[in-house]
């Protein structure tokens, strides 16, 4: 099974505009088939949100916002996770500067959520690690709060 974490974004900022932020900031580039690609550590696929869509309104029951902008991050399981994760925080810090709302998930598992510009990191036990905490510092640079979330069923 694969391991792949969802950045869902209330966001004026589509796609395209997205990818090609993060390809400046980690001088990567978009693949010709639409993927953000950065080396072999980072992958990242997206989707616009349509207004109305069915995903859009099962976000705005869970977690109280909309999503417009939907990124994906699956891990390369030949890469070396904690890198992958460092890379991933830093990338959804780039995504938080232009959102207003969002939530990062793993399956039904959020690892964190920023609503009314409220970041909270999850410190439940199926998605905390030790160290988990030291990485957080070192990558987040902006004020957030470590709580238990509740979890999507």
């Amino acid at each position: 099974m694969s391991v792949a974490y969802s950045l869902e974004l209330a966001t004026s900022l589509t796609k395209r505009q997205a990818y090609y932020l993060l390809a400046k900031r980690f001088e990567a580039q978009v693949t010709p088939d639409g993927m953000f690609a950065h080396r072999d550590n980072l992958l990242i696929t997206g989707w616009d949100v349509p207004p109305g869509d069915t995903h859009a309104e099962i976000y705005e029951e869970a977690f109280h916002f909309t999503p417009t902008l939907s990124l994906g991050f699956p891990w390369p399981k030949e890469s070396d996770y904690e890198q992958f994760y460092r890379l991933m925080l830093r990338a959804s810090m780039l995504m938080l500067e232009h959102a207003a709302d969002s939530v990062l998930r793993l399956d039904t598992l959020t690892v964190f959520q920023r609503i009314g510009g409220k970041l909270i990191f999850n410190t439940a036990r199926d998605v905390w690690w030790e160290g988990k905490e030291k990485l957080i510092q070192e990558e987040v640079h902006v004020p957030y709060v470590l709580q238990v979330l509740p979890q999507l069923l």
